[in-house]
């Protein structure tokens, strides 16, 4: 797969008017100068809060909290993946593209213009010509009209083995390059190539733009081993990234605000001919976290219809678990045995397939129990076990701990099992996965967290202003790293925002917050980056704030020293391990009071009383360790 150019990037956000961009999508946008508010175009609002920010170059709504840069906004609006929406950038800003050495674009799009002439065959041969009649018959008789045919592109392979290799000859197409698109194969014993496809219904199987990446192919024939066949797996074409129907069904999932998710083409070919519109399914896997993310750009409410064989519920379990591993809302629909939504809507109407949703489809907790005690039948001892084992296994995976907290009451009490024996199991499972994490001590954690952030946000946005930058300096910016400890676990959005920026500052040679957005892979913390860039006012002393920040900091970073001091006192009371505590405690008390006289010399009033009244206090807490030094040693 091609690969672009260094600087490309930067030089098609560049050339990009944001605003010119968000306008043509947020009608009421409005405004001069560096800010321009109008209405989001991700969530219902009345009231403007989607702030576009030119001279930064991002967007951020301060309701849904989505934010970014143009790549973003073209990726959240058109669906596309990342490359995608800058080739879309760079025609629009008219940026030539530009790719790294021995990487190959041409070949990308004679690939993908391939596919498209041959779709467009197999779609002549079922619409117009004699060889098609009797697909057309067959659809015919499954119920699906023209227009659907149409809409989806649906075509027609013929059975002669050497049918479409005459096709690429016509057009001058070599065989080698077609058998990389996964069109044709080469005979092991007649060193002859023929089509892959032969006397089957096709569907094209298309990316969210429209554009097909590979096809699906239906046997006519009773007397073919596989009911159905895919492209095999291309640069263009990978399954677990692939959903077919989502480019006809995407303004109806956003309408909707939903989307359902089946198993095979006829099935969606179904559910849209009843009207269910919003429809799109899997191509022979589970979801994976792909699906999910191109699904989140539409909505976060999915229906989950599988087949009732031991395939489709094995598929629906691991694609339960994959939607609640990503926080999003879903259903799921255990059809009757023997029926899948293209049979049931055929036999029973759209308003039996309405009632059925509405009676029987399972919340995610409720089907994993469902299927667990299917799998555990009975009320010994072994089967409730195994059910809350597996149960535990799902309610670990969730990412909320409030979430995790309100399953496992649930589960405690379908089970009848105290909830702390399983809150016990539960833990171990979490630290399994991803570690024990250790609680901040007490004392100074509301303080030390809130003025932290500030100060984080406060260079944060010192950083990525090239003007505050550049007076700052370089030197100054990439000692950024002492202030960060590597060993502990980031507490909020705001502590990971600031460790990506430290690593950033390392890396890069241009510190902008466009480029810096791109080097964020993950969702959150950019929305976080932007909420700060677009809500923190520009510093009007940047030399000045930047010593303050990085002071608060240091200073911080020594209290949390001198309550860990502490706290080791109190667990180790012995009379050694006290006077060499005592030794560094005194060292870090110096270490405060040079702090709080650089503060106070640049800030007097109120910061500087705080600092003072904290180091009395720590001479107190000083001299009680004293007391207790020579209690120690009297007994």
């Amino acid at each position: 797969m091609a690969r672009f150019a260094p600087g490309l990037v930067d030089e098609i956000l560049e050339k990009t008017d944001l605003v010119s961009l968000i306008s043509d999508h947020v009608p009421t946008l409005k405004g001069t100068g560096d800010r321009f508010k109008g209405l989001c175009p991700f969530h219902d609002e009345k009231t403007p809060s989607f702030t576009v920010s030119p001279s930064k170059g991002l967007f951020y709504c301060f309701g849904c909290r989505k934010g970014g840069n143009a790549i973003t906004f073209v990726q959240e609006m058109e669906s596309l993946a990342p490359a995608e929406a800058v080739k879309y950038l760079a025609q629009r800003a008219g940026v030539t593209l530009r790719y790294v050495e021995g990487s190959s674009p041409e070949e990308d799009h004679e690939r993908r213009g391939l596919l498209e002439q041959v779709a467009g065959y197999y779609h002549h041969c079922l619409l117009k010509s004699p060889l098609g009649k009797q697909a057309r018959e067959y659809l015919r008789q499954r119920g699906v009209s023209e227009e659907i045919q149409v809409r989806f592109r649906l075509g027609y392979a013929p059975a002669a083995w050497d049918d479409l290799c005459k096709q690429l000859h016509r057009w001058q197409v070599s065989f080698p390059d077609a058998e990389k698109a996964g069109l044709i194969l080469l005979g092991a014993k007649s060193g002859n190539h023929y089509g892959r496809f032969r006397d089957r219904i096709i569907f094209p199987i298309t990316d969210a733009l429209g554009h097909v990446v590979g096809f699906g192919g239906r046997a006519l024939s009773a007397q073919d081993d596989a009911k159905y066949l895919n492209s095999p797996e291309t640069e263009l074409f990978k399954k677990g990234q692939i959903l077919y129907g989502l480019y006809q069904a995407r303004e109806a999932i956003k309408k909707e605000k939903q989307v359902i998710v089946s198993e095979g083409y006829m099935d969606v070919i179904a559910l849209h001919q009843f009207g269910f519109e919003n429809a799109v399914a899997v191509l022979g896997t589970a979801m994976t976290n792909d699906h999910v993310r191109r699904l989140k750009r539409y909505t976060d409410q999915i229906l989950l219809v599988f087949d009732a064989d031991r395939a489709g519920q094995s598929a629906a379990v691991r694609s339960t678990e994959t939607l609640s591993q990503n926080d999003l809302r879903g259903r799921v629909l255990c059809l009757p045995r023997g029926e899948d939504p293209d049979s049931f809507l055929r036999q029973q109407g759209q308003d039996a397939w309405t009632k059925l949703v509405t009676n029987e489809a399972l919340v995610p907790f409720d089907f994993m129990m469902k299927q667990a005690r299917e799998r555990n039948p009975g009320p010994s001892i072994e089967s409730k076990s195994a059910v809350g084992r597996e149960l535990l296994q799902f309610i670990a995976g969730l990412p909320r701990a409030m979430d995790r907290s309100l399953h496992l009451g649930l589960l405690a009490a379908q089970l009848g099992i105290p909830q702390e024996s399983l809150a016990r199991d539960l833990n171990a499972l979490r630290g399994k996965r991803e570690g024990v994490v250790k609680p901040l001590g007490q004392g100074m954690k509301s303080h030390a967290s809130t003025a932290a952030d500030a100060a984080k946000r406060g260079l944060v946005v010192l950083v990525l202003n090239s003007d505050s930058a550049s007076r700052i300096g370089g030197e100054r910016i990439r000692a950024l790293s002492s202030l960060i400890d590597d060993t502990e676990q980031p507490e909020t959005v705001v502590d990971q925002v600031f460790a990506a920026l430290v690593r950033y500052v390392n890396e890069s040679d241009r510190w902008e917050v466009g480029s810096f957005v791109e080097f964020l892979g993950d969702e959150q913390i950019k929305s976080a980056l932007m909420e700060i860039v677009l809500s923190e006012p520009p510093a009007s002393k940047p030399e000045k704030q930047w010593q303050d920040c990085c002071d608060t900091l240091q200073r911080l970073q020594v209290e949390q020293e001198i309550q860990r001091q502490i706290q080791e006192f109190q667990n180790n009371p012995s009379v050694d391990y006290l006077r060499e505590g005592q030794q560094q405690y005194q060292h870090s008390i110096q270490q405060h009071e040079m702090l709080w006289r650089s503060i106070s010399e640049t800030e007097p009033g109120d910061r500087g009383s705080s600092a003072q009244s904290q180091v009395r206090k720590q001479r107190a807490a000083s001299s009680a360790v004293e007391k207790h030094q020579d209690s120690e040693e009297q007994t």
